[in-house]
This record gives C-alpha cells, sequence and structure tokens, in this order.
C-alpha cells in the first residue's frame, strides 16, 4: 500500500508535465507552482479535516497509516486534476480556495457516501444500497470533473486560444507517467496477497489501450484532420478512468469493451465541448469526468455477476445513477456556488491584459517571461506597423489598377469605333463596283488639270 501510494505520488510529476505541455509557455511557471501549492494545501487540509469526515476515524495502527498516507496522495490527484481545467486564466488564489474547500469538504463527503466505511465498518447510506467503485472512478475523478465543469463555466474562455507555444513531446511524457502511475492507483486499493493483483494490472493496460482506439475511431468517422495528437491523450487517460471503478470485477474482455466505450464518449464530449464554447484546458472533463461516468454506469453491465453488490445487474445499474447524480448535485452545486463567489469578489481570473501578458509574470514575476513578453509585443507592434503601410500601399495599387482600367478601356472603345468606321466607308465603296473605275480615272483627270492651272 506504501509502495502504491508512492506511485500515486509520482503522478503529480505526470499531471505537471501534461498540463504544462498544454499551455502557453508563458503560463509553464504558473502550472508547475500551482501543482506544488495544491499538493501541500491538500495534504495540510485533508489530514487535518478531510480524512476524519470520510472514514470517520484517526489512522491507529500501521496498517491505518499505510492506507492514511494512500489516500492523502489520492485526494491530492483529485485537486490537480480540476485546477488544469481552468488554467491560464484563474488566480492562484482562487485556485486556493477551491483547493481547501475540495480537499476538506466537497471530496471527503462523497468518500464518505461511496466508501467511507473501510476502516469503521459503518455503512454510508450509498453504501448499503449497494454502490461499487473499485478505486475512486467516482471520489477521485468523476468529483475533480464535476468542479472543473462548475470552474470552467464560471472563469469563463480564455482571451488567446490557441497562441504561444506548446510542448506535446512533454505532454506525452506525463501520459507515459500517468500511465505508469495508474497501476499502483488501482492496485493500492487491492491486497498484496490477492491473486487478483494481477487482473488488476492487466485491465488497466488493456482499456487504455482500447480507449486509445475508440477516439480514433471517432476522429477516422468525423474526419477531423489532425484531430487524433490530442485525441491519443484524451483516450489513454479516459480509459485508465473508466477501468478504475471494476479493474478487480471484470475479465479482459470486459476490459477492452470499457476502454473502448470511454474513448468514444471521452471524444465526442470533447467535441461538444468545443461547438458549446466551454474551454477545458487540458481536457479534464472528456477524459475523468466522462470517463468516470462511463466506468460507474458500465461497471454492471460488464462485471462478473458474483461482484454484484445490489441483486443482479438492473438494480445494481440503478444504485449506480444515483449515486452519480447525487456527486452531481453534491459536487457541482457546492463548486459552483463556491466559484460565483469568487467570482463576484474578483478573486477569481486575472485581466485580459495580465492574461496576455502570462501568469509567469502576473504571479511570480519571472524576468525571463519578462523579456520574452517585451521582445514579442515589441515585434507584434512592428508587424501591425508593417501590415498597415502594406494595407495602405495595396489600397494605392488598387485605385491606380482602377484608373488604368479605366484608360484602357476608353482607348479601345475610341480604336473600336474608328476601325468600325473605317470598315463602314470601305464596304460602301466595294458596293459601287464598275462605278469606281470611273470615280477614279475622274479624280485622277481632275488632279492633273489642278496641276496645269497651277504650274501656269
Amino acid at each position: 500500500m506504501l509502495i502504491c501510494g508512492c506511485f500515486v505520488f509520482f503522478m503529480q510529476a505526470g499531471f505537471t508535465c501534461y498540463e504544462a505541455g498544454f499551455v502557453q509557455s508563458k503560463n509553464v511557471i504558473s502550472v508547475a507552482i500551482e501543482n506544488l501549492f495544491n499538493l501541500t494545501i491538500t495534504i495540510v487540509v485533508y489530514a487535518g479535516v478531510g480524512f476524519f469526515i470520510m472514514f470517520g476515524k484517526a489512522p491507529e495502527s500501521a496498517y491505518d497509516e499505510a492506507f492514511f498516507f494512500l489516500h492523502i496522495m489520492f485526494a491530492a490527484v483529485s485537486v490537480t486534476i480540476f485546477a488544469g481545467a481552468m488554467s491560464e486564466r484563474m488566480k492562484l488564489s482562487a485556485l486556493l480556495i477551491a483547493g481547501t474547500v475540495s480537499a476538506g469538504l466537497i471530496y471527503p463527503r462523497v468518500g464518505r457516501w461511496a466508501g467511507g466505511s473501510q476502516l469503521t465498518g459503518q455503512e454510508s447510506w450509498l453504501e448499503k444500497l449497494g454502490f461499487m467503485d473499485f478505486a475512486g472512478a467516482s471520489v477521485v475523478h468523476m468529483t475533480a470533473g464535476f468542479i472543473a465543469l462548475a470552474g470552467v463555466i464560471a472563469v469563463g474562455r480564455r482571451v488567446e486560444i490557441g497562441r504561444g507555444k506548446s510542448n506535446i513531446p512533454l505532454a506525452v511524457l506525463g501520459v507515459f507517467i500517468l500511465w505508469f502511475g495508474w497501476f499502483g492507483f488501482n492496485g493500492g486499493c487491492i491486497s498484496p496477497y490477492d491473486t487478483g493483483i494481477a487482473r488488476v494490472f492487466v485491465n488497466t493496460t488493456l482499456s487504455a489501450a482500447f480507449a486509445t482506439v475508440g477516439v480514433l475511431i471517432v476522429n477516422f468517422l468525423s474526419r477531423k484532420k489532425g484531430g487524433y495528437l490530442i485525441s491519443l491523450f484524451n483516450g489513454v487517460l479516459s480509459g485508465l478512468v473508466a477501468i478504475t471503478a471494476m479493474s478487480a470485477y471484470c475479465g479482459t474482455i470486459a476490459a477492452m469493451i470499457a476502454g473502448l466505450a470511454a474513448g468514444i464518449l471521452a471524444e465526442l464530449s470533447s467535441m461538444l465541448l468545443e461547438r458549446l464554447g466551454i474551454d477545458d484546458v487540458v481536457k479534464v472533463i472528456p477524459t475523468h469526468l466522462v470517463g468516470g461516468i462511463t466506468g460507474c454506469l458500465a461497471l454492471p453491465l460488464l462485471v462478473d455477476s458474483e461482484y454484484i453488490a445490489a441483486g443482479n445487474r438492473i438494480e445494481q445499474f440503478g444504485v449506480q445513477c444515483i449515486g452519480v447524480f447525487v456527486a452531481f448535485i453534491w459536487v457541482f452545486g457546492v463548486s459552483f456556488l463556491l466559484f460565483t463567489i469568487l467570482k463576484h469578489t474578483t478573486v477569481l481570473r486575472v485581466t485580459d491584459e495580465q492574461e496576455k501578458q502570462g501568469l509567469n509574470i502576473v504571479e511570480y514575476s519571472d524576468i525571463y517571461s519578462w523579456e520574452n513578453y517585451i521582445e514579442i509585443s515589441s515585434y507584434e507592434r512592428k508587424i501591425q506597423e508593417q501590415n498597415s503601410l502594406l494595407r495602405k500601399q495595396s489600397r494605392l495599387l488598387a485605385v491606380t489598377e482602377e484608373q488604368e482600367k479605366r484608360n484602357w478601356l476608353r482607348i479601345f472603345t475610341m480604336e473600336s469605333v474608328r476601325a468600325f468606321r473605317r470598315s463602314r466607308s470601305s464596304w460602301a465603296w466595294e458596293r459601287l463596283g464598275p462605278r469606281k473605275v470611273m470615280i477614279r480615272r475622274l479624280r485622277k483627270t481632275l488632279t492633273r488639270l489642278l496641276n496645269l492651272l497651277t504650274r501656269r
């Protein structure tokens, strides 16, 4: 359990790499420091308040302390997840307030309902109904997803989306670290002496891989050119989240189906969010929220019948729906209220100008980011001046071309008229026939007479 807790702790490095790879270079310092702040704040608040709310007692034995350590890491993961969705425009103070409320109130209450009897044996009302979640798809990931949804709605879109540098190789490294850490995330929830631990590891791997296949299928059918790049990340993470609900309860075929479904739904939800204009920087909602819901609701359909806790699969599905609905009402309701209060107290978001400067400068006064910002600003100013000059020159060129066209049209018209007149006179002359010979001779005779008279 302690080793698995260290695996989960190492996932913080994965989230940092993943988020830093997605954001613009002017915000990478902010993202990294925020994750460190979130980790320390969560440890303090969850250890002091949250763990007792969730499990009803303080750790006493060595087993309790190992259990305590593992669940501190789970709580830290949940807070880190939702923070990434609001990157690049949310103030650090607002993020720390949200992390404190999540670790001390929102997250422990969901954990209490879903699985708070693990130390005391006192089942919650939801546990008595038979709600199932093996390793925290609902408690950790779905909770973080609902907080992220409330946060991105309250904080709004970024001023500049898709500008600046990102580091996709760093994001890929983050995905590999998270995948590695997930073996401890799921493996820590089963006894090391249980032979089912091999099933947990295998199902975790298969679900992630098949979820990637699912997002590629959606990309192929939707003909989304180049979109598979980000979709690959959505696929791996959504598959890992979905199998978290049932990795010890299902076979390999079920894990493949769960991963495939999670990947397809994650990609479809990501496309829906883009159409709705919801700005989720690191795709927390498609991967963690949709993946968590998929895992919880697919569990009654895919797990082995011997693990069903509510009597039969239909009843189990109903219980799972109740659990998801209650989590939505509690988590989304409290977090949206919190973010709304922060928004009306001007604590939630930086100004548009500060966002353009970057949180490296605004929050941490990073001198290198200042130099980069000044360099970019002066460069953009030069570009704007050159663009203005080019627009003036293009307008002048357009006017000159128009005048030349008119002159050529006038000349062409005059020449056409002259050519027409010449053609008309020659046509009339040819119509005279034999008479034109006489006319020519008469003209020559008259010309000669005039010449003789003038000589005399």
